[in-house]
């Protein structure tokens, strides 16, 4: 059954990434097995991808009364960690979602920033960071600091301040943002510049 499918997927979904995760907070900065754990994510990714397209291709996104919250955020999930194309195809599907309350506005917002930051733009809830091998993650560059927290609330998403806290352990302020500004402009510049090659070939 369709529950049933979703649990699956979400186990798929995540027992790659706990260990990605691992891997990239890890001192050790492996990066021959950083790669391995990649290659095995793109292909469970491949095989999600190929199943939740094609429920949501023939009959829509199903109702939360059906499959419960933990399907909701799994069928996200796919979308989310699926190409650029795949979010940009069904980023209208995931805000019909929110509007008919069968996902909680706070993945939309996730979503959103992630099409943006796809394309070397800034985004506007703040919830995209970059990590590299070993090292603490920073935020990538925010269109409007001033009012990244009230839009975070309006998706019930906590202050930057409190997650950036959960996801780098230590506490965190716009002073933090600003040092790494410089580094975060860069490497969204060089996502932009790749972005425009891609779009004129």
């Amino acid at each position: 059954c369709l529950v049933k499918t979703l649990v699956e997927i979400v186990y798929e979904e995540q027992r790659y990434r706990l260990e990605l995760e691992a891997i990239i907070n890890s001192s050790e900065k492996d990066s021959a097995k950083l790669a391995e754990v990649w290659k095995k994510i793109r292909v469970a990714d491949s095989i999600n991808r190929i199943k939740v397209f094609m429920l949501l291709d023939t009959a829509g996104w199903p109702r939360k009364s059906v499959i419960g919250n933990e399907g909701a955020v799994t069928i996200w999930a796919v979308i989310q960690h699926a190409k650029p194309e795949g979010r940009e195809k069904y980023f209208g599907m995931l805000q019909k979602a929110v509007k008919d309350s069968d996902l909680d506005a706070k993945y939309l917002a996730y979503t959103e920033d992630r099409i943006l930051t796809d394309k070397g733009l800034r985004q506007k809830y703040g919830t995209q960071f970059w990590q590299e091998l070993g090292e603490k993650p920073y935020l990538q560059p925010v269109e409007d600091p001033g009012k990244v927290d009230s839009l975070r609330h309006t998706a019930s998403l906590p202050p930057l301040s409190a997650f950036l806290k959960d996801k780098t352990g230590v506490d965190w302020s716009w002073k933090d943002y600003y040092r790494e500004l410089p580094k975060a402009e860069k490497a969204l510049a060089e996502v932009r510049k790749r972005y425009l090659a891609k779009k004129e070939n």
